[in-house]
């Protein structure tokens, strides 16, 4: 090989290393902003949560909320027996952003949102009104 093929080649290799590298840096750079928009996303959302939280809904989860279970874009709250009608009635009025409607059975109450992370901060928000240490 010839010294200039040699050197052709080495910048070539170069030139591909560092394409690379900025590939790297521009995805890194990229995953750490949706990070940082979702982190903002989340509390934002647990804000707007607590402010369409009505004294009615913190008694009714405190007193009835038994679990509170999400997948996709649904939440699955279980009470006692006979009390799914009170919860979703209070999860209703609250009218809480994404939350689209409830449908409630005798001890199961569905409810339906806008997304998965929505449906995710209303069964955390959900739990934490039922939890008694949270509670003042």
């Amino acid at each position: 090989m010839t010294a200039k093929k040699k050197k052709k080649g080495k910048g070539l290799l170069f030139a591909v290393l560092i394409l690379i590298v900025l590939l790297v840096l521009y995805f890194v750079i990229d995953l750490q902003q949706k990070k940082s928009d979702q982190e903002a996303e989340t509390e934002e959302t647990e804000d707007s949560l607590r402010a369409h939280t009505t004294a009615r809904l913190s008694r009714w989860c405190a007193e009835l909320l038994v679990t509170a279970e999400w997948a996709g874009p649904q939440v699955v709250l279980r009470t006692p027996a006979g009390a799914a009608q009170l919860l979703a009635g209070a999860v209703d009025d609250a009218m809480m952003p994404g939350v689209l409607g409830c449908i409630a059975g005798d001890d199961t109450v569905l409810v339906i949102t806008r997304g998965a992370q929505v449906a995710a901060d209303v069964a955390r928000h959900l739990r934490a009104l039922a939890d008694p240490s949270a509670r003042a």
